[in-house]
């Protein structure tokens, strides 16, 4: 399964959101989207995996204050912090994830870890982030992802839906567009693919909110091969999900 292809080139390809960019943050994204790629790059160069290549990439960003996800992430109804990310490898289609973590410097590194140890796909909350202690994996306080970008977010938020009342309008969708889940993809000289995402969900969202950034097919989604068939229970599906 490791055996090197080398006619194939490594190949990263990093994205920092899908929302609507101030202009003042575009050239500041863009070199937040560029470092993560190059940092990536460098570990399929030497010949790494591309699983280690995209978790370095997403981890990139999420120590950006620039994007929506780890510390940049926005703020809940609570004024608080839930994020959410998800690990896949195109070789055996294994899945790691991990839903409204809080505290966790950088979820997509939560995520690997389930991928690599935990007999469940998805883990949520505290226990996610007690699989991130187990491992000694950074944490941090509520105070470190709470940048002025988020709370600036949140109060226009707050502001506008109570001038109308909970319409949304052409004003308040400029202010609060912030689906901006990051994510990164890439090819190893071994051939094989793997996938990963971060997100911190959108501004204002319910406490528990369950995000699509950790469900695979819906954040993201990685497979050396498609049309395999599988006959499997419980949550092996999960892991090798079969594409018709």
């Amino acid at each position: 399964m490791n055996r090197v292809v080398k006619t194939l080139l490594p190949v990263i390809v990093v994205h920092g959101g899908a929302s609507v960019i101030p202009i003042q943050f575009i050239k500041e994204k863009e070199q937040g989207a560029k470092l993560a790629a190059l940092e990536g790059y460098k570990i399929l160069k030497k010949g790494g995996s591309c699983i280690d290549a995209v978790v370095k990439a997403v981890s990139c960003l999420e120590d950006n204050p620039m994007f929506n996800a780890g510390r940049g992430s926005v703020l809940n109804e609570a004024g608080g912090v839930e994020m959410h990310a998800l690990v896949m490898r195109g070789d055996t289609c294994g899945v790691g994830g991990v839903l409204c973590i809080q505290h966790a410097r950088n979820p997509v590194q939560v995520a690997k870890i389930i991928l690599d140890e935990s007999p469940h796909c998805l883990l949520t909350g505290e226990a996610g982030l007690k699989m991130a202690r187990k491992h000694n994996l950074p944490e941090e306080s509520l105070k470190y992802f709470i940048t002025d970008h988020a709370k600036s977010m949140f109060e226009n938020y707050d502001k506008y839906k109570k001038a109308v009342d909970g319409i949304i309008n052409s004003k308040q969708n400029e202010l609060t567009d912030e689906h901006d889940t990051v994510g990164a993809v890439a090819l190893d000289y071994h051939g094989n693919l793997a996938c990963a995402t971060s997100s911190g969900g959108f501004t204002m969202q319910k406490v528990g909110r369950v995000s699509d950034s950790p469900i695979v097919g819906s954040g993201g989604y990685a497979d050396n091969e498609s049309g395999k068939k599988n006959k499997l229970t419980g949550q092996k599906p999960g892991r090798m999900v079969q594409r018709v």
